[in-house]
């Protein structure tokens, strides 16, 4: 039974990729984006550099891709109210030196979305809801990095 639902998923997961791959070929758009910190996006860490925001699936799915080295990341979004007010940005969660991509906006490419928030974000959030007696850990810093399209 587990080997099966184990199956399961793998076969899931490449389904989504594959299509993914398709939808990334006739993607209405891309952005570029120049992040000077290391950040996670999902449960992935990227380093700092310069990278690309690609749609996929219509916006259910973004890819993000470093221009110069092979890290990138795929996750699936989280829809919210499409808005077509102020330009694209990107915006992390910051705890302490880690940051997460919490939310990307764009309306060049038809993209709003939230991320879900990884394991080690929620990790970081427990520790600071248990220790919010410590200022340093009394929640995340939001931080917006700004964007164009390419």
């Amino acid at each position: 039974m587990k080997t099966q639902t184990i199956r399961i998923a793998l076969i899931l997961t490449l389904a989504v990729l594959l299509l993914g791959t398709v939808s990334f070929a006739a993607s209405t758009g891309r952005l570029r984006v120049q992040v000077p910190f290391a950040f996670y996006a999902s449960d992935q860490l990227l380093p700092a550099g310069n990278y690309w925001v690609d749609s996929m699936n219509n916006g259910r799915a973004i890819k993000v891709q470093r221009q110069d080295g092979p890290e990138f990341a795929i996750f699936m979004t989280v829809p919210t109210a499409a808005t077509n007010k102020g330009g694209s940005y990107l915006l992390f969660n910051r705890y302490g030196a880690e940051n997460f991509l919490r939310r990307i906006h764009s309306p060049e490419i038809a993209l709003e979305g939230n991320l879900w928030k990884s394991h080690r974000e929620k990790e970081l959030a427990e520790t600071m809801a248990k220790n919010s007696g410590d200022k340093r850990l009394a929640g995340p810093v939001q931080v917006t990095i700004q964007i164009k399209g390419e």
